[in-house]
């Protein structure tokens, strides 16, 4: 889920949404501010608004939040049609709010409507505030990037991304302690959609830069940036594991679940199921290695962590457990074992 943007003009912090009551506060304060019938409320009541729209969206009241979202832009855009230096960013933000909602529920081409007039919004802020605005802009290509690369048009993903990345590349040489892990992310996600395309020397290209990024970056706050390398390293691990170059395939995924296991004492709702799907990926490197001994072990790894969860959420897993049994036929056959022998490895803690 895309974390939507509060709008914090006015006295309205995000405080005020902790509980059910104070929500019913905000639309009480929203009725009287409509009943006054005053023009110069109305950017309060559209900030109220997209507030709003984000509480019910976290609490899974999409319809509600839709709603609410649309009111805000109707009226900050009738705003900014008289002043749009002072609102303008305002209908860019709700834009950028809309469309993350849409992405997030899968209403793909509404989402593509909403980003590209947030695009536009700020191509004109950039106009009007000069030298102001460009981080959004990057961002905004960012997300029409994410949301061709969703519904499967590369080329277009490929050209968004690009863009976004060379405006973020400079704004990186002037603040590089803000912008250089924007860099970076977006060189890992443009390698994601080079090794979904087959362009596995520009996705490792890709991967071998974004994580030297980050790596140069992880001492400065490595709660932050561990989780990132995690994901590179495992990603630059498919892409020495379909290349045959397996050793380096086997340190960049064990760099990674060594990794998510230090995020896992943390976090380790978050952390666990990655971890489970780490040791099943090592569990193919070393078979293809020929290493039975370690694909035993990892197999006894993988085994108990979608044991564990699965006790909270069985039908998540299926999918990745019956991959596991694939991978348990697989050791017990080479290794000619019996059926008993077979239910060990699969059953083992």
């Amino acid at each position: 889920m895309k974390k939507l943007l509060l709008l914090a003009i006015f006295i309205l912090p995000y405080m005020a949404f902790a509980q059910d009551s104070k929500l019913s506060q905000l639309l009480e304060t929203e009725k009287r501010l409509l009943k006054n019938n005053n023009p110069k409320d109305l950017s309060e009541i559209a900030n109220i608004q997209n507030n709003i729209g984000t509480y019910y969206y976290e609490n899974n009241q999409v319809e509600k939040a839709i709603n609410a979202l649309h009111k805000s832009h109707k009226i900050y855009t009738n705003l900014a049609s008289n002043n749009e230096i002072e609102y303008l960013p305002y209908v860019a933000v709700v834009q950028r709010n809309i469309g993350d909602l849409y992405f997030d529920t899968s209403e793909y081409e509404k989402a593509e409507t909403m980003y590209l007039a947030m695009y536009e919004t700020y191509l004109n802020l950039t106009k009007i505030f000069k030298n102001k605005y460009f981080e959004e802009v990057a961002q905004s290509l960012k997300s029409i990037g994410d949301l061709y690369y969703e519904t499967n048009r590369n080329k277009s993903a490929e050209l968004y991304y690009s863009e976004s990345l060379r405006i973020t590349e400079v704004l990186a040489k002037y603040n590089p302690e803000i912008f250089l892990i924007d860099v970076a992310e977006l060189k890992n996600s443009i390698g994601d959609l080079y090794f979904d395309t087959e362009h596995i020397e520009e996705a490792e290209k890709m991967y071998l830069e974004a994580l030297e990024i980050m790596e140069s970056l992880v001492n400065s706050d490595k709660d932050a940036y561990l989780p990132r390398i995690a994901t590179v390293s495992y990603n630059l691990g498919n892409v020495y594991h379909i290349t045959g170059r397996l050793d380096l395939a086997e340190e960049m995924c064990l760099k990674s679940l060594s990794i998510k296991k230090v995020c896992a004492k943390q976090n380790p709702n978050k952390y666990k199921p990655f971890i489970a799907l780490n040791l099943m990926y090592m569990i193919y490197i070393y078979l293809e290695k020929g290493d039975l001994e370690e694909a035993k072990k990892h197999l006894f790894l993988a085994t108990e962590a979608y044991s564990e969860l699965q006790k909270k959420d069985k039908g998540k897993y299926l999918k990745d457990t019956k991959f596991l049994q694939t991978l348990a036929n697989r050791i017990y056959s080479e290794t000619g074992g019996n059926a008993n022998d077979k239910k060990q490895i699969i059953k083992s803690k």
